[in-house]
């Protein structure tokens, strides 16, 4: 009897080494009928605290990470919508989550009220939502345009080139985004919006310099 035991706790010992501090004891399971201070009982509580101890360190799963959108391979391919002289009078501002406030693009306010297409594509949308004159343009970059207080000059299906005229900005229009009779452009892939500012050819950061000290 006492070598069984000596046994048991030599092996309960090495159990304790290999698995460290994760190992909590654990009372006898339900029915077990061997006596504490056997081979068989030791052996028994072995088994249980390996069990504990998998549950204790197996990794948990992880949820994968949302994609991420890069727009920076296609900054500067789009032209401006209306211009040559041009505006921007509102920035993007994105929303916290995909229902909460924000500015899902930029208004650009310029001297004419006719909208050009800014890079080839496919129509996708031209009409109304919620009262409001809106035409959508699937590109080959996989980015969709849209542009909005539009009265379209085009239809759902049609192929648009780069720069191409597809309508004028409504005005008046109880839906415009500020007074001088602007056009709200967006970008979208997906449904995911971007800033669609760097995606215009010729628009660098602004920066702010000093005044010049003599």
């Amino acid at each position: 009897m006492h070598m069984s035991t000596r046994l048991g706790a030599r092996i309960l010992l090495a159990l304790a080494l290999l698995i460290g501090a994760g190992v909590v004891a654990l009372p006898p399971a339900h029915g077990d009928d061997q006596p504490p201070d056997s081979l068989e009982h030791a052996v028994a509580v072995v088994n249980r605290a390996r069990l504990a101890s998998l549950a204790v360190f197996a990794p948990t799963a992880q949820a994968p990470a949302p994609p991420t959108i890069d727009s920076h391979e296609h900054e500067g391919a789009w032209a401006w919508p209306i211009g040559p002289d041009h505006d921007v009078v509102r920035f993007f501002e994105a929303p916290v989550h995909a229902y909460g406030p924000g500015h899902r693009g930029i208004d650009i306010v310029g001297s004419t009220l006719v909208v050009h297409a800014v890079e080839s594509g496919t129509v996708t949308f031209a009409g109304t939502v919620a009262g409001k004159p809106v035409v959508a343009i699937l590109h080959d970059s996989g980015l969709t345009s849209t542009y909005e207080p539009v009265l379209a000059s085009v239809a759902k299906g049609d192929a648009v080139s780069r720069g191409q005229v597809i309508g004028v900005i409504e005005q008046p229009s109880e839906h415009a985004h500020c007074e001088a009779g602007c056009v709200h452009l967006g970008a979208k892939r997906g449904k995911q919006y971007l800033d669609p500012l760097p995606l215009l050819e010729g628009r660098g950061p602004s920066v702010l310099l000093p005044p010049h000290s003599s």
